[in-house]
């Protein structure tokens, strides 16, 4: 029992002059380690614990640098290139003349790249004020987040190149001594965080383009220059309920429009005006184009639909003008005095203005029409007759497409076999439009029965069609009627006008009955076939 409590204690004290050795031979860690980011790489800051002469700082999964230390300064500082994008621990360790090493200790850390960089953007000029012959006052937008500053290279009256900068809560910057008549540029400075060592800067951008390619609509001034009207005013206040009236019905009449600085356009907008009830609609007219208010050149001529909608004219190219001169040359009512609503310019990077509306659009409007996956009548086949979605339909109108036949929608019934005549069946879309003028085309692929149905194309005011009885009888009040009786490949059109918004029904109404009575005994089925649908402007 003695020998054992002495080979006890023995290897007690055995342990622990082993610990003492490891206490000897380990450094301690670095101490107040900081990584501060980078552009793909980072400056590394720690001190360095005493008798340390080297060490390494290790990143990347693995990969290292290796460092000296220098013992004439308390925060050794290491920058360490190639660092990935993105986050991860950079961990220092250091060794002594003795080859003792210290523990690694280590932080997390952020670094960045070219993905960062490539999501950055320069902020945007809005407009360029000319001063005097050499000073200009550029106003930007407000700064975004991340960004230090804007810089304006420009070249000086003493001809060397300069630089001017914007602080990130600022938006004017005005230099007082820039050579208008050479090239100038910005570009915005980044830092993803207040403590990265590098700055990104973005592409630059030419400032001269960049101001006239931005529109400052509250600055526009409009005249008219002939045919003196009221409100001229209203052509440019972002508002298509106001509208500029010509004085009469003389035509041509024309206004201008000074945006106070040359501008890069090449789309014109026009809005009509909506409360007249049309006929005070522009029909053809010219744009003409000038840097100083004298001498014009033609941009584009047209001719405007009769409608409310924002109508939309492309240049050949792009073109620069201070003024802009708008003439009607033809009205759609030769007794009545022209109104236009609203201008507005564009270019491949702004819009004066997001005035207008687009006109509503028909949906599933042609072959093959999306079928809605029911099984109407499987007699005939399993899946093969269903409902055309986005379409509404009223009870009697219980089929209205055929899968069977490319997806094409029809009306069709076949009473001796089982799926039954329809009785004032309606299928419809309903559409709020302006005022203006349309067309609604059916287009019907094959009707191998004819007399085998009653079907009429109808637009009509309301969510609903009226029903098939006060169709025939001219009593339903529909806007517009075609009796769908021909085949094969015809085209219904079916134009209307409005003179106010009006809340509409477009489709058909129609009823079937049993062909195989009709035709006697060689045709069992009533069918009418449609391979596409339209709504447009006129």
């Amino acid at each position: 029992m003695k020998a054992i409590r002495i080979l006890g204690l023995s290897l007690l004290a055995a342990t622990a002059l082993l610990s003492c050795r490891k206490e000897e031979t380990q450094l301690p860690s670095v101490g107040d380690l900081v990584v501060y980011p980078g552009n793909g790489r980072a400056k590394v800051e720690f001190s360095a614990p005493d008798g340390a002469v080297a060490g390494k700082v290790f990143y990347n999964n693995g990969a290292f640098a290796e460092f000296q230390v220098d013992p004439s300064v308390a925060t050794q500082s290491v920058i360490v290139e190639g660092l990935r994008e993105g986050a991860q621990i950079i961990r220092v360790l250091t060794w002594d003349a003795q080859k003792r090493a210290s523990d690694p200790k280590g932080v997390p850390v952020t670094i960045y790249g070219k993905s960062y960089a490539d999501g950055l953007s320069a902020r945007l000029l809005l407009h360029q004020r000319v001063l005097s012959k050499y000073s200009a006052e550029y106003e930007f937008e407000e700064s975004k987040d991340g960004e230090v500053e804007i810089r304006l290279y420009y070249v000086g009256l003493d001809g060397q190149d300069k630089t001017a900068t914007l602080r990130s809560n600022q938006t004017v910057l005005t230099v007082e001594d820039i050579d208008l008549d050479l090239p100038y540029s910005f570009a915005s400075v980044y830092k993803p965080v207040p403590e990265c060592i590098d700055e990104f800067v973005t592409a630059r951008i030419d400032a001269r383009s960049a101001a006239m390619k931005n529109f400052d609509k509250m600055i526009w001034e409009a005249e008219a220059a002939s045919g003196t009207g009221h409100a001229v005013s209203c052509l440019i206040d972002n508002q298509v309920g106001t509208y500029w009236q010509a004085a009469s019905a003389d035509l041509p009449v024309s206004a201008t429009i000074d945006m106070q600085q040359e501008k890069i356009f090449q789309t014109v907008i026009i809005n009509q005006a909506r409360e007249t009830g049309g006929g005070c609609f522009a029909r053809r007219f010219r744009v003409e184009g000038s840097s100083d208010g004298e001498a014009w050149q033609d941009l584009l001529s047209g001719t405007l639909k009769a409608n409310a909608y924002r109508q939309e004219f492309r240049l050949e190219e792009e073109r620069r003008a201070r003024y802009i001169r708008v003439t009607i040359t033809e009205g759609m009512d030769a007794s009545r005095p022209v109104q236009l609503a609203e201008i507005d310019l564009v270019n491949d990077i702004n819009s004066s203005g997001e005035n207008g509306d687009e006109m509503p659009k028909l949906v599933n409007k042609r072959v093959p029409f999306e079928a809605d996956g029911s099984d109407r009548f499987p007699a005939v086949g399993v899946g093969r007759f269903q409902q055309v979605t986005g379409w509404n339909h009223n009870d009697a109108a219980y089929i209205s497409c055929d899968t069977g036949s490319n997806n094409m929608m029809c009306i069709w019934s076949a009473n001796d076999w089982g799926c039954s005549s329809v009785d004032n069946g309606k299928v419809w879309q309903t559409l709020t439009l302006l005022a203006g003028s349309y067309s609604f085309t059916l287009s019907v692929s094959n009707m191998a029965t004819p007399g085998g149905s009653e079907a009429y194309a109808v637009v009509a005011p309301g969510g609903t069609p009226p029903d098939l009885a006060a169709v025939k009888a001219g009593t339903s009040g529909a806007f517009a009627v075609e009796r769908i009786d021909k085949t094969p490949s015809t085209d219904y059109v079916l134009k209307f006008d409005l003179d106010q918004e009006t809340r509409l029904s477009l489709g058909y109404v129609y009823s079937t009955y049993n062909f195989m009575t009709l035709s006697g005994g060689t045709i069992p089925w009533s069918e009418v076939y449609f391979t596409a649908f339209d709504l447009v402007m006129n």
